[in-house]
C-alpha cells in the first residue's frame, strides 16, 4: 500500500523544530529555538525529570508564553504546489485587519487556536463561523460520545503516550492523568509545554476532545529525536521499560496501550532494542501503537478527515486525511491493496499548550494524531473485553466497520479494503466475546 511519507521527512519538509514528532506546525519557544540553532547536537545537555517512586508528577511545564502577531495580508496557499506545507498557521495570529470574505479555499486550510483574533463577520465568508468550527471539531465522532454516554469511556484502563512535554493542568486531561515524567529533554533555564505533547493526550484521554476520557494517563515526554537517528530507538526503549515497570506496581487499572506519533524503520541504530520492549510490551498485555504501526507490519492504518459540517458520527462525510494522501490514491489503483483500519485526524480541535483551558484547530494534520485515536479506542475495547488482544482488536474493527466513500460511482477495485473504524459496533462485537 502506498504509505504517507515518515513523519520525520515529513517535519524536515516543513522546516519546523520541533522534538521530532509529526503534526501540525510548532514553532519552540524561543529559548529552546536559540539552544538548537546556535548549539551542535553534541552541546545540547539533555536531562531527565524522574517520579520518586514511579507515581505523580515529576515537573510541571508551564503554558506555552505567545505573543498575539498582527497579520498585514492574506497568505498565499496553492493547494496543489503547497501540499507539503500543512496548512497556514492561524494560530495566536490577529487578524483583524485581513478581509477574507473571498478566502473559502484558504480557510479550508488554516490552523487556529483560542488566541486567534478574527476579523468582524462581514470579512469572513458567509456562513463561515469559527468559534463553531472549533466547538464542533472537539467531537471524537464516529459513535464515541454515544459510548461514553453509556459509560464506555475508558474508566479501568491505562493509557501511556511517549511524545514531547505536556501542559499538565489543562482541563482536557488533568484529573486523569497519574504520572508524568521526562527522559532526555533539553535542559534549558525555561520549562514550557509543547504543542504535540499535549495535543496528543487529549486526543487520546480528553473530557471533551477525547476518545477515552474515563482512562488514566501516564506520560513520558522526551527530545530524543532532537539528538539525532542515533538516540530515537534507544531512548524510546528506555522510556517504554520504564512504563513497563510502573504497569507492574499498578494493583488495578492496568496500561493496556502505549501510543507514540512517530515512525520508525529498521535502519535506525539500536531498532533491534526497540524492537525487543515493544515485543516485551504486548507479551505483558500493553498494545503499542507508532505512526506506521513499526515494527510487525501486521495492520495497516491510513488516516481521515472530516467535512466541517455534517454529523461527527456520520462516516460519509470523511475522506482523505491530506491531499497529499489523496494525491497518492489517485496515482496508485491499487493504493488499498490490503485492509486498512481508517482513523481521524484532519479537522479537529485539540487541547492547546498555550494555556489550561486553550484549543487549537487543525486542518491538515499528520498522522501523529491517528496513534492516540486508536490508542483512545483500545482503552474502551480493553474495558468492555479485557481479554482483548491487538490482533483481535483489529481483526474486529475491520469486520465491524465502514466503507470510506462507498458510493455508486466509487467503481474502484480497491474500495472495500478501506474500512472506517465503528466505535460503536466495534464495542458490541467485542463485548458480545467477552
Amino acid at each position: 500500500m502506498a504509505r504517507k511519507k515518515p513523519l520525520y521527512v515529513t517535519l524536515a519538509v516543513l522546516g519546523i523544530l520541533t522534538v521530532g514528532f509529526g503534526g501540525c506546525p510548532k514553532k519552540q519557544p524561543e529559548v529552546e529555538n536559540e539552544t538548537a540553532n546556535t548549539k551542535s547536537a553534541e552541546e545540547i545537555k539533555y536531562v531527565d525529570h524522574l517520579t520518586k517512586d514511579g507515581f505523580g508528577i515529576a515537573i510541571n511545564p508551564m503554558a506555552s508564553s505567545w505573543e498575539v502577531k498582527q497579520l498585514e495580508t492574506v497568505p498565499e496557499y496553492d493547494t496543489e504546489k503547497d501540499v507539503d506545507t500543512q496548512g497556514v498557521d492561524f494560530r495566536h495570529k490577529d487578524l483583524t485587519k485581513l478581509d477574507l470574505s473571498k478566502q473559502g479555499e484558504l480557510l479550508s486550510h488554516v490552523h487556529f487556536d483560542s488566541m486567534t483574533v478574527w476579523p468582524a463577520a462581514d470579512k469572513l465568508p458567509k456562513g463561515y463561523d469559527p468559534v463553531a468550527i472549533m466547538e464542533n471539531s472537539k467531537n471524537p465522532g464516529l459513535g464515541a460520545k454515544g459510548l461514553h454516554k453509556e459509560g464506555i469511556d475508558g474508566r479501568g484502563v491505562g493509557v501511556a503516550i511517549i511524545d514531547q512535554k505536556l501542559l499538565t493542568t489543562h482541563q482536557e486531561y488533568k484529573d486523569n492523568l497519574k504520572f508524568y515524567e521526562e527522559i532526555y529533554v533539553v535542559d534549558n533555564h525555561e520549562n514550557h509545554a509543547d504543542m504535540h505533547g499535549t495535543a496528543v493526550a487529549s486526543i487520546a484521554v480528553g473530557k471533551t476532545c477525547g476518545v477515552a476520557p474515563g482512562a488514566d494517563l501516564y506520560h513520558i515526554a522526551s527530545h530524543a529525536p532532537i539528538a539525532g537517528r542515533e538516540k530515537i530507538c534507544s531512548v524510546f526503549a528506555r522510556a517504554i521499560n520504564r512504563i513497563l515497570e510502573i504497569n507492574k506496581k499498578l494493583q488495578e487499572n492496568k496500561i493496556r496501550v502505549i501510543s507514540i506519533s512517530l515512525g520508525f524503520n529498521d535502519d535506525l541504530k539500536d531498532a533491534n532494542l526497540l524492537k525487543e520492549k515493544i515485543e516485551q510490551a504486548e507479551k505483558e498485555g500493553v498494545f503499542v501503537i507508532t505512526s506506521d504501526v513499526w515494527p510487525f507490519k501486521r495492520f495497516n492504518k491510513d488516516a481521515l478527515c472530516r467535512s466541517t459540517t455534517g454529523d461527527a458520527d456520520d462516516p460519509s462525510i470523511y475522506s482523505f486525511g491530506s491531499v497529499w494522501d489523496l494525491q497518492s490514491y489517485n496515482s496508485n489503483p491499487s493504493y488499498f491493496k490490503s485492509p486498512t483500519l481508517m482513523i481521524p485526524m484532519s479537522n479537529r480541535t485539540s487541547a492547546s499548550d498555550s494555556g489550561d483551558a486553550n484549543y487549537q484547530y487543525n486542518t491538515d494534520a499528520g498522522w501523529s494524531w491517528t496513534c492516540p485515536y486508536v490508542a483512545g479506542c483500545y482503552a474502551l475495547a480493553c474495558q468492555v473485553n479485557p481479554d482483548i488482544t491487538p490482533e483481535l482488536f483489529w481483526e474486529t474493527a475491520l469486520k465491524t466497520g465502514d466503507i470510506m466513500n462507498n458510493t455508486a460511482d466509487n467503481t474502484r477495485k480497491d474500495k472495500n479494503n478501506a474500512i472506517i473504524i465503528n466505535l460503536p459496533k466495534l464495542i458490541k462485537a467485542l463485548q458480545s466475546l467477552g
